[in-house]
């Protein structure tokens, strides 16, 4: 290939390059400016390179006095050119030395009078022995001097940097300095052959296609914004987690307060207001947990955590809770949890159950009157895994189709001016949404606006124990009419039990089941805070939950046998447990235990189990009869719409609905 061919291919090339730079549209940043003016600079370069050599050496014939302006044009656009080089190396590597004004004095003012030489001083020919001419002169003295202080200042900035800036920058930096240094030495001794340019030319390509793509500047871009919003997200995160712990931290010391107040006092008022108090401070605690929940799975610090766990023992948590918040807006909860479902499964127990409870919660906020469904099926996948299949149904507000997707946007609720009223800060729904992205599952809806939503999700757990949970749904329809009609035949104000489950709903329900009895019952929530209780008090009879985080029941078990200092060494214990599956009293006998009790607890069952274990001394038997309300209950007069014997029950007896009456 000829000279003219090189030429023509280095100029193509280098419009190529400026052409589809200037396409992009550009992102606007210093170093992208710069490789701009190198573009069009190299284009001018390249331009007058091919036609100070043809007229310097006649073989195009110009006058005189052109040929020595295109010479000089030539040698400012190479100190130029050269200048913008350096200034691209030093943006590359040193942004502090481009922002301080130093560099203005060590580059600018050298140009300025390389520039001024050039065009105020003499420039003539010589011929070499090759019969090409080539320039001679004070600009050329003066041009190759300054084109020396550039590489050496540029050579300055990468040592200086070297540690400070990425492999990639610090490659191509050396790269240009390389390939120019070749390029001006053999231009040096060689002034009219084209291949000085061809190497300028591979310089500006080779900055092209590892720092200056538009594409790759753009993802660069890209690359640091996600990176500060991460940076940001992060911050949040941990800014809102910490601001949970120091929240959550107090109200847990109102919470054990209140507990001692609601223990110790028999002034109603003072019950009533504390009752208050409770119900306020884990309204909060709720708000803080979903906050820091929200936090872990923002930062990526949300981790499913799997463990073997009774599946009964979960729903029957669940349902004791939602229950209560169901039984308060005289809604109807259906149960259709299938007989076959796996009694033991393999996973994250704690959010399944968090999962659940959100829905169901969520269900009950929004509905004001009708039912709650809530259906569990499992559909099996090969030999050791289920897919656990999900649906909560309501009767309640619903959804307009619009609006589905923001149900999963953090702090935003739906339909806020017909719902302003209802209590929650949009998070429940969210943190579902997210938690079973983690599991690898999705939350689906369907919702006719005014009729009912639907919401449904499936998760893949591994079987542990495929023995069918049975018929729990019919455990649970039976449960609450029991506890409604059954009263206490005997007191035993003298008796200790110690109950531990980590559920505080399923402890409520245990003393609200034995309140009349007078028993002193003793709670807590762990298997730990079990171990340490035992230490500090006996107790006539203890009841231990079998699913607990950390130590579960068994592991509790195994270690109080083997306690010095423990107080309740013949303190019998029974297995209180979801767990109904045939063979699972012969279980929980091996591992131990000296009686077991099955969830929902069945009131009569329960104090049964109680009075085979407490000594009998301390036991005051009394015949379970109604108190005499006759007199007060005639002077209550009759009204259409009003059932007294339902209020009875919903105030916890025909006494207790006669208080409230009289006080009313």
């Amino acid at each position: 290939m000829g000279q003219l061919e090189i030429y023509i291919a280095c100029i193509g090339i280098v419009l190529l390059i400026a052409l589809t730079y200037a396409n992009s549209g550009g992102l606007g940043y210093t170093g992208q400016t710069i490789y701009g003016l190198l573009l069009l600079c190299l284009v001018v370069y390249l331009t007058l390179d091919f036609i100070h050599i043809y007229t310097a050496n006649e073989i195009l014939r110009v006058d005189e006095s052109l040929k020595i302006f295109i010479q000089i044009l030539f040698t400012v656009i190479t100190d130029v050119f050269m200048f913008l080089l350096f200034i691209y190396i030093a943006n590359l590597n040193d942004k502090a030395f481009m922002k301080s004004k130093k560099w203005k004095a060590y580059t600018m003012i050298p140009l300025a009078v390389t520039i001024a030489v050039c065009f105020f001083s003499d420039i003539e020919f010589l011929t070499a022995e090759n019969g090409l001419n080539y320039s001679v002169g004070l600009p050329t003295t003066v041009s190759y001097f300054f084109i020396i202080i550039c590489f050496f200042a540029s050579i300055a900035i990468i040592i200086r940097s070297w540690k400070a800036v990425e492999k990639r920058k610090r490659l191509i930096s050396s790269t240009i300095i390389i390939v120019e240094t070749i390029a001006v030495i053999y231009h040096a001794f060689n002034p009219t052959s084209i291949y000085s340019s061809l190497l300028v030319t591979i310089i500006i390509m080779a900055v092209f296609l590892t720092m200056e793509n538009p594409d790759r500047a753009l993802l660069k871009l890209y690359d640091d914004a996600k990176e500060k919003a991460d940076s940001a997200n992060v911050a949040k995160s941990a800014f809102l987690a910490n601001m949970s712990h120091e929240i959550r931290t107090p109200i847990n010391t109102v919470l054990g307060m209140d507990e001692m107040i609601l223990r110790e006092s028999t002034d109603p008022n003072i019950i009533d207001y504390a009752y208050k108090i409770q119900r306020a401070s884990k309204s909060l605690l709720v708000i803080v947990n979903d906050i820091l929940d929200l936090s872990k799975i923002e930062a990526g610090k949300m981790e499913i955590t799997p463990t073997d766990y009774q599946v009964s023992s979960v729903l029957n948590d669940v349902i004791n809770m939602i229950s209560f918040k169901a039984a308060d807006k005289h809604l109807k909860l259906n149960l259709d949890i299938a007989e076959d479902i796996p009694s033991y499964l393999h996973g994250d127990d704690i959010r399944i159950k968090q999962i659940i409870t959100n829905v169901l919660s969520n269900a009950v906020k929004y509905t004001h009157k009708g039912s709650v469904n809530f259906h569990l099926h499992s559909k099996p996948t090969d030999y050791n895994s289920v897919i656990l299949q999900f649906a909560v149904e309501d009767t309640g507000i619903g959804i307009r189709e619009e609006d589905v997707s923001k149900l999963f946007e953090s702090f935003r609720r739906i339909d806020e001016g017909k719902n302003r009223h209802i209590e929650g800060t949009g998070l429940g729904i969210s943190i579902t949404y997210r938690l079973l992205e983690l599991m690898g599952s999705e939350l689906k809806v369907e919702s006719t606006y005014g009729t009912g939503t639907i919401f449904s999700f499936d998760i893949k757990q591994q079987i542990v124990d495929p023995a069918p949970i049975g018929k729990f749904n019919t455990i649970s329809e039976e449960s609450p009419k029991s506890m409604q009609s059954y009263r206490s035949a005997f007191k035993a104000p003298e008796a200790k039990v110690l109950i531990v489950d980590d559920n505080d709903m399923n402890l409520i329900v245990a003393k609200g089941l034995l309140k009349q009895t007078k028993i002193q019952v003793f709670t807590c929530t762990s298997g730990r805070e079990c171990l340490e209780l035992i230490t500090q008090n006996r107790y006539d009879i203890i009841f231990m939950d079998h699913m607990m985080p950390g130590l579960d029941g068994i592991e509790t078990l195994e270690i109080m046998k083997s306690q010095r200092q423990n107080l309740c060494k013949d303190t019998p214990v029974i297995a209180l447990t979801a767990n109904a599956v045939t063979g699972a009293r012969e279980m929980y006998h091996a591992k131990g235990f000296d009686n077991y009790l099955s969830k929902p607890i069945n009131p009569e069952a329960f104090e049964n189990m109680i009075l085979g274990y407490i000594p009998k001394e301390i036991v005051i038997f009394e015949a379970p009869s109604e108190p005499d309300t006759t007199s007060t209950m005639n002077e209550i007069p009759k009204i259409d719409g009003i059932n007294l014997d339902e209020a009875a029950i919903r105030a916890g007896g025909m006494e207790n609905l006669v208080q409230i009456m009289q006080n009313f």
